[in-house]
């Protein structure tokens, strides 16, 4: 992966600096995924917490590595959609 594109992914380039409120639908989620987590919290001893835990990490990180590799493999794509646009430039002239 280049510098900038790894910079830029790896958030130490900034391209926005204002955090978008967000959505209803994914506000009910996120209050959904709470409720949930704080029913199983209840119900789980000492050890079932920590795996629970764990299991939340380890899903949390996989969907970054997964997110990671989609927004570079978009952000290629849109970079040669570009390139192919200036190549053909000459048939608007």
């Amino acid at each position: 992966m280049g510098k900038f594109l790894e910079t830029f992914l790896t958030e130490q380039l900034h391209i926005d600096g204002i955090e978008k409120p967000r959505t209803p639908k994914h506000r009910k989620l996120c209050d959904r995924a709470h409720e949930l987590h704080e029913a199983l919290e209840k119900k789980l001893n000492t050890e079932e917490k920590e795996l629970l835990t764990e299991l939340i990490d380890v899903i949390f990180n996989e969907g970054n590595v997964d997110a990671k590799k989609k927004f570079e493999r978009g952000y290629r794509l849109g970079v040669l959609m570009t390139a192919e646009i200036f190549m053909e430039q000459d048939t608007f002239l």
